[in-house]
C-alpha cells in the first residue's frame, strides 16, 4: 500500500474570486490506497460529501472500493454517508471493514476510523471520544475528526464542548453546511436560538443555493416560532435537493405543528413510498404521530407495527417503533400489551441508544403488572447502562422511571421528586427534525404526576409549555391530552372561558377518534352548558 500525497480538490462551494475554504477533509494530506483511479473516485465522492450531498457521494465511494477493496478511508467515508442516508446496516458493515484495515494506515486515518467505529454504540462511545482526541492531538488540522467529536458531544448533550469544537472548525474556515447546522443545533439545545439563527443566516447568505444550509436555517426559524418562514425554506431545500429526505421531514413537522393534516399526510406519503427502508420507517413513524394526534390509536399502532416490520430496516429502528407502541399502550392502561412490545424491543435495542428507553418502559410496565422483582431488575440495568455513558443524559430516564413506578405504588411525593429531577436534566430545547426528543412526553408525565399530587400550578406550567413548544411534534398524544387536562385545571381555578377554549381544542383533535371517549363526552358536555 502507498500513501498518495495529493489532497482531494477544493470545495465546490467557493464562488468565483473567493479564496478556497477548507472542508472537513481538506486537512487530509495522505490517504492510503494502491490505486490512483480509486483515489480519484474517492476525491469526487468527498466533494459531494463536503456539501452534505450524501446520495450523490455514495456511488462514487462505492466505485472507489470496487477499484481498491482495501481502501480503508473509502470504506470509512461510505460508512459515514450511509449513516447520513439512514442505511445503518450498511454503515455498520463498512465501518467494520474499515476498522479491519487500520494496521496498515497512517495515524490520522487510524484514529479517525477508530473514532467512527467505536462511536456507533453507547458502551464504546468513550473510547471513540478518546480516539478522536488522540488523533487531533497529533493532527489538529483534521477537521472531520473534530466535526465527529463535536457531533458526539451534541448527542450526549454536552453542548459547551460541542460548541467549542464547531466554533473551532468555523475559525479554521470550514465551508461544510453540516458543521453550521450542528453548531446551530448545539446553540438551540442551550436556548441560544438567536446565535443559531445568526449562524445559519450567515451561511445561507454566502451559499443561497445550498440545500442543507437552507434546511438548517429553516430549523432555526421553527425553533424561534417562525413556522411559515421555516416552511418556505424547507420547501425550497426540498426542491433543490429532492434526494435529501430531511427537508421533507421538516415540511411534515411544520404541517403537524400548524394542524395542516392534508399537507402532513402528503409529506408522509412521499416518505412511505420511498425506496429507502429508513425513509419508509420515518414515514410510518410520522403517520403514527398524525393518527394519534387525531385520537386514532388503532391506526397509530398499525403504522408503528408496520414500521417495525420493514425489510432491511436496522434492528434499533425496529426497537424504536416498538418503544413508541409500548409508551402509548402504557399511557392507555394496557401494561401487558406494553410489556410485550418492550420485550420485543429489548431484543433489537441491546447496546444501542434505544435500549435506555426500552429499559425504562420494561421497568414501568413490569411494575404496573405487579412484577416488582422484574421491575427492580430492569431498573438496575438501566441505572448501570446510564452510569457507563459519558454524559448525564440517560440519568433522566432513571429518574423518570423511578417517578412512574413510585406513582404506581401510590407514592406521589416520591413521584413528584423523581420527575422533577428528570426535568432538571432536560435541555432547553430538542432537535427540530430529529432525532426525536423526549421533551413532550416528559413534560406530560411530570404534569400528570403533579396533578395527582394536587399541584395544579406546576402542572399547568408544564402543559402550557408543551402546547407552545415545537418539540410536541414528537409527542402528539401528550399534546392532544394536554388540552383536556389543562381545561380541567382552568375549570378548578374558576376560569371558565379558558377552560372552554381548551376543551374545544381537545375536541378538534379527538372528537372522532377511539381514545378516551369518556374525556370526549365530558368535554362535549362542558361546552354544551
Amino acid at each position: 500500500m502507498v500513501a498518495l500525497g495529493a489532497a482531494p480538490p477544493g470545495p465546490l462551494l467557493a464562488r468565483p474570486g473567493e479564496p478556497r475554504e477548507s472542508g472537513l477533509d481538506r486537512g487530509v494530506t495522505d490517504v492510503t490506497t494502491s490505486s490512483i483511479e480509486a483515489y480519484r473516485y474517492y476525491a469526487e465522492g468527498i466533494n459531494f460529501h463536503e456539501r452534505s450531498l450524501s446520495a450523490q457521494a455514495a456511488p462514487l465511494l462505492e466505485r472507489a472500493i470496487e477499484v481498491d477493496p482495501e481502501f480503508a478511508m473509502a470504506h470509512a467515508k461510505l460508512a459515514v454517508v450511509s449513516s447520513n442516508l439512514g442505511l445503518f446496516n450498511k454503515r455498520d458493515e463498512y465501518a467494520q471493514r474499515a476498522l479491519s484495515m487500520i494496521d496498515r494506515l497512517t495515524t490520522r486515518e487510524r484514529y479517525y476510523i477508530e473514532g467512527f467505529y467505536y462511536g456507533l454504540r453507547p458502551e464504546t462511545i468513550e473510547r471513540s471520544i478518546v480516539a478522536y482526541k488522540q488523533g487531533l492531538a497529533l493532527h489538529p488540522e483534521h477537521q472531520a475528526s473534530r466535526h465527529n467529536l463535536g457531533l458526539h458531544y451534541l448527542f450526549l448533550e454536552r453542548y459547551a464542548e460541542s460548541i467549542e469544537q464547531y466554533e473551532e472548525l468555523l475559525r479554521r474556515g470550514t465551508s461544510n453546511p453540516s458543521t453550521y447546522q450542528n453548531l446551530a443545533g448545539a446553540y438551540i439545545g442551550t436556548g441560544n436560538i438567536g446565535r443559531a439563527r445568526e449562524l445559519m443566516a450567515e451561511f445561507v447568505q454566502r451559499y443561497p443555493e445550498n440545500a442543507v444550509g437552507l434546511e438548517g436555517h429553516a430549523e432555526t426559524l421553527v425553533a424561534d416560532g417562525q413556522l411559515d418562514e421555516g416552511r418556505y425554506l424547507f420547501e425550497k431545500s426540498d426542491s433543490l435537493n429532492p434526494l435529501d429526505f430531511v427537508a421533507r421531514l421538516g415540511r411534515r413537522n411544520v404541517a403537524l405543528l400548524q394542524h395542516r393534516w392534508v399537507d402532513a399526510e402528503s409529506a408522509t406519503k412521499e416518505l412511505v413510498d420511498a425506496a429507502s427502508p429508513f425513509q419508509r420507517f420515518v414515514g410510518l413513524i410520522g403517520a403514527g404521530h398524525i393518527s394519534i394526534a387525531r385520537g386514532q390509536s388503532r391506526r397509530a399502532l398499525e403504522h408503528w407495527d408496520r414500521a417495525a416490520r420493514i425489510p432491511g430496516v436496522a434492528p434499533f429502528n425496529r426497537a424504536a417503533a416498538r418503544n413508541r407502541q409500548a409508551m402509548m399502550l402504557l399511557r392507555n392502561g394496557k401494561p401487558a400489551a406494553a410489556l410485550t412490545q418492550a420485550e420485543l424491543a429489548a431484543i433489537d435495542a441491546r447496546n444501542r441508544d434505544q435500549e435506555f428507553e426500552t429499559l425504562q418502559l420494561l421497568a414501568t410496565a413490569q411494575a404496573a403488572l405487579g412484577r416488582s422483582a422484574d421491575s427492580a431488575k430492569s431498573l438496575a440495568v438501566l441505572e448501570e447502562r446510564a452510569r457507563r455513558l459519558p454524559s448525564q443524559r440517560e440519568q433522566r430516564r432513571v429518574h423518570w422511571a423511578q417517578g412512574e413506578i413510585a406513582l404506581i405504588r401510590g407514592d406521589t411525593g416520591t413521584a413528584v421528586s423523581e420527575l422533577t429531577k428528570a426535568l432538571s436534566t432536560l435541555p432547553v430545547h430538542g432537535p427540530v427534525t430529529g432525532p426525536p426528543s423526549s421533551h413532550a412526553d416528559l413534560w406530560f408525565a411530570a404534569a400528570s404526576v403533579n396533578i395527582r399530587a394536587g399541584r395544579d400550578t406546576e402542572a399547568a406550567q408544564l402543559l402550557e409549555r408543551l402546547q407552545s413548544a415545537y418539540e410536541r411534534v414528537f409527542g402528539m398524544e401528550a399534546y392532544a391530552r394536554s388540552f383536556f387536562l389543562l381545561g380541567q385545571i382552568y375549570e378548578r381555578r374558576g376560569d371558565v372561558a379558558r377552560a372552554r377554549q381548551q376543551y374545544a381544542r381537545f375536541l378538534d383533535l379527538w372528537r372522532d377518534g377511539d381514545l378516551e371517549r369518556a374525556w370526549v363526552a365530558e368535554a362535549q358536555k362542558k361546552l354544551s352548558q
